[in-house]
Order: C-alpha cells, then structure tokens, then sequence
C-alpha cells in the first residue's frame, strides 16, 4: 500500500526520524514502540524495520499548503542528567498522553540554527523546517490526548523561535544548581567527552550568552554551558509566564509531588502514586534497574569529592562571568515549591 503525503502528516504511526541530505527518513511506530523507545534517535525501538525516504521539498510544500498555527505541544526543556527522563515517563500514559523523546530532527535543526545564525533572526528556509517538524511532533492518537516533546540541549538555544511559532505553548524547564550540575555532568570521561562534543557544537550560541569557550578547560565549559542555558531559561520565563521551572532536585526528592504537578500542568490525567513511585525506583533509562533517589545521592557525593578541584574552577569561572551580569537567586515560576538558588 503507497503512502501519502496526507498520510504521513495525519498519523504518528509514520516517525520523522531524521533529515538525510535532501530527504526525509520515516520510521514505522505505533503507541506501544513510543512507550519502549526511552528515546527518538539511534536508539528507537521501532514497531518494524520498514520506513520510507522522502524527499523534502514536497513535504516542506505540503506543510505550506496545509497552513495553519503549529499543533499545541507542550515542552519538557533541560539541561541533561537532571532526571527528564524520569519526568517525561512519568508523564508518558498510553491512554491519556503520548510523550516524545529526543527527536533527532529537532537536534539537527538546533545545531544548524547554532552554527549558522547565532544571534542573528533565523533564515525562511530553517523556519519553515522548524515548522515541518512541529507539524510531525504535533500528530496525535487521540485528539484529546496531549504531547509532550522532551527536547535535549541544543534544542535550549532555539526556545525563542520555537515559542514564537506557538506562544501560549507550555513548557517546564527543568535544571540543577550548579554544585549539582558539575557533580553530575564532570562525573566520568563518557560525560566530559559530551561536553567537550556540547561546547564545539554551540559555541556560537554559548558564546553570546556566557563568553567564548576558546582556551577554557572541559570544567570551565561546562560551567559555561550551564549559564549559557540559565540565562536563556531566566529570559524566557519572563517572556512567557505560563512556562514553568522546576529544579532537579525537588524532582528526585518529592518525585509523586512533581510528576503529578506536571501531569496537571499539561493536562495529562496523572499516574498513580504506586506508579510513579516503582517508576522513580529505577534508573529512567534503563527500565528494571534498581536506582533510587538514596543511591543518586550517594553516587553524588562521591562525585563532588572525586571532581572536587573540577567544580571549585568551574565555579571560580562562572563566579567571574556573572560579575557584570548577575544570575536571578533562583528560577522564576516553579512548578513546585519554591525553586532552589541557582549558585
């Protein structure tokens, strides 16, 4: 059976899974390979190994034709290993919600923003991409069911052209204090790799937020990689107020509290207590294995003293950058509590 290009826009069964040089890679998917697939990129757990290769242009055409706003998504914003998984699965209920990943063609076209027009209004041709992959995000099995899209890092420095296509979006911008977030992110070579992989990537757009990450040393950039997307974080829940901070760590302390607070929030019938409980018990990406919040903090203090000098230069760094530009004391408009200071 042909598919069409109104097929391929009315059903999430067909996955954009990557743009490839001119075209346009689907992947085949039902609800149950999106609730397996922890994430949307390499590591999709697909419903088959069939797909299709599209070229763009019809699709970018065919979106144009279509017209109309971008489809209402609400979006789970963070700064990586900070426990968006487990608030994404939280949220993930095959009858009530249908939750998205880490799409990679949301990535691709942040890091073509970030290396072709930082700080500069975005060309036509990325946007009326950017509006080809919302139109895709925006597919839905139940039209009263919500989506939710968790984005990854790059996807932080596109949240202005993102809000600007869909204004009244909600969107939770989850974050670490930056103690917590060197602990986490300087913990193993694996992690200082991504770093240092994170800083050639966007150092355009890092730059305009926290200086240049030429000469800095992986500490220092992933001291500026965190204010770089604070800063963003702080601007933009002063652009639009409905969006929502929460801290990690309110998020790994109370997670019935906050999954259920999120749920309401992108009005999403909540999972229960039980659940949501079990579900905080493991480690969010790897379903089954054992990882609570005791063990989190365990591995955290063991951390903080095995990157110790790490976390004193990176903060002795941020501490010199925020000088003629200081940080809020905290997060505006949290989802709960009160937020937790940022420094």
């Amino acid at each position: 059976m042909s598919i069409t290009l109104d097929d391929l826009f009315a059903s999430p069964d067909h996955y954009l899974f990557i743009f490839d040089d001119d075209d346009a890679v689907f992947r085949e998917m039902d609800r149950e390979a999106y609730a397996r697939s922890i994430f949307l990129d390499q590591r999709i757990e697909a419903a088959s190994a069939r797909g299709a290769r599209v070229p763009i242009v019809p699709l970018l055409q065919h979106n144009q034709q279509r017209g109309g706003d971008a489809p209402e998504i609400g979006w789970i914003f963070h700064v990586a290993y900070c426990g968006s998984t487990l608030l994404a699965r939280g949220i993930d209920r095959t009858d009530h919600s249908l939750v998205l990943r880490e799409p990679a063609p949301l990535h691709q076209l942040a890091i073509e923003a970030a290396q072709t027009f930082a700080g500069e209004p975005a060309n036509d041709g990325w946007i009326e991409g950017l509006r080809l992959q919302l139109a895709m995000l925006g597919r839905r099995y139940d039209a009263d069911a919500p989506v939710v899209v968790k984005a990854n890092v790059p996807v932080n420095f596109i949240i202005p052209e993102l809000m600007a296509l869909q204004p009244d979006a909600k969107g939770i911008l989850l974050h670490f204090g930056l103690n917590d977030y060197l602990a986490a992110i300087l913990r193993s070579d694996q992690h200082r790799d991504w770093i240092e992989m994170m800083a050639q990537e966007l150092a355009p757009v890092i730059a305009i937020e926290a200086g240049p990450v030429d000469g800095l040393d992986t500490a220092q950039k992933a001291g500026a990689l965190w204010l770089a997307q604070i800063r963003i974080y702080a601007r933009a829940l002063e652009s639009w107020p409905q969006l929502r901070s929460l801290d990690a760590e309110a998020l790994f302390t109370e997670p019935v509290e906050a999954i259920a607070a999120a749920a309401a929030y992108f009005g999403i019938a909540p999972a229960s207590d039980n659940a949501i409980t079990s579900l905080a018990a493991q480690y969010a990406k790897v379903p089954g294995a054992a990882f609570d919040n005791e063990s989190r903090i365990a591995r955290r203090e063991e951390n903080r003293v095995a990157v110790g000098p790490d976390i004193a230069r990176a903060r002795a760094w941020v501490d010199a950058a925020i000088r003629d530009r200081p940080l809020p004391e905290r997060l505006a408009n949290p989802l709960i509590g009160d937020g937790a200071p940022l420094l």
